[in-house]
Order: C-alpha cells, then structure tokens, then sequence
C-alpha cells in the first residue's frame, strides 16, 4: 500500500477512535489501533493542526479529544432541542458531549427552550436533567357547541 494511503487510513481510523474514546494519549491509541507509534504521533499532529481534534496537557502527558465545534445560536437550539427529544433525560454536560459543541452554548439554548415551554427541566439530587415537552394538538374549537361557535364567529365579525 502506497505511504499515502497508509496515512490517510490510519488518520480516519484515528479521528474515529479518538471520538469514541476521548481522553487517551497516544502511546494508547497506537496500541489499540495496532498501529507503529510514529505513525500515531504524526497523523494526531496533523489532525490537531486541522482542528479535527484537540490536545490537554497534563505534564507530562498528553491527552486526545474531539474538537468542539463552533455553532451558532439557532443552530444550536434546534441541535439541541432535537437531541432532547432523542434522548430524554440528558444533563447539559451529556448533550454537549453528544453533539460536540461547548457547554454554554448547550446550556443558552436550554434556557431559551425551557423559556418557550419546549423543553423541561427536573432536578434530581444532583443534577439538573432536561425532558421534552410534548405538544398537543387541540384542533380549533375543539369542545364548543355550535352556537358557541356561531356567537364566536359574530362577536368577531364586529370586533374587526
């Protein structure tokens, strides 16, 4: 196999493992991967310097992550709110590491949503956890009589 294709190989297969494993170093992730540590070393460069992922220092170790990505606001409330409903139950912390944007731009959006009545929030010993709000639909005039409905509709007529 060309050296190329061996570096775009293993730069998939790495930006791969560190999202499911954030956290390692990468003397860890050469080993699980079975890949040469060189090779490790070289390619987390090359995906640090793209912003694919992100580096903690702790001396004197190294640590690997996904990048958080930028997001912007109404992006991140319908992100957020969908990751909600997908998954109920979730704290802030939880739904940014899902979604893989900061935790205060999950936790403005949650307040946006929770002002709206779109989402719902419960605090347990711990933590707060946030719920979707189901919305039900009552069609108009559901549970009036027709009379009720026909002096509606003239007590309209002369309010316009």
């Amino acid at each position: 196999m060309p050296k190329k294709s061996v570096m775009q190989c293993s730069t998939t297969r790495i930006s791969k493992y560190v999202k499911q494993h954030p956290g390692m170093q990468s003397r860890e992730i050469a080993d699980a991967l079975n890949i040469n540590i060189q090779t490790a070393r070289v390619t987390l460069s090359k995906l640090l310097s793209t912003g694919r992922i992100s580096r903690t220092a702790s001396k004197p170790f190294k640590y690997y992550s996904p990048s958080v990505m930028p997001c912007n606001t109404a992006t991140a409330k319908s992100r957020v709110l969908a990751c909600v409903q997908r998954h109920s139950g979730l704290r802030t912390t939880e739904i940014a590491r899902e979604l893989n944007i900061r935790p205060a731009t999950v936790s403005t959006s949650l307040s946006v949503l929770v002002r709206e009545g779109r989402v719902s929030q419960e605090r347990d010993s711990e933590y707060t956890r946030f719920y979707p709000v189901m919305e039900l639909s009552i069609p108009l005039g559901f549970g009036v009589s027709p009379g009720m409905q026909f002096l509606n509709d003239r007590l309209a007529e002369v309010r316009a």
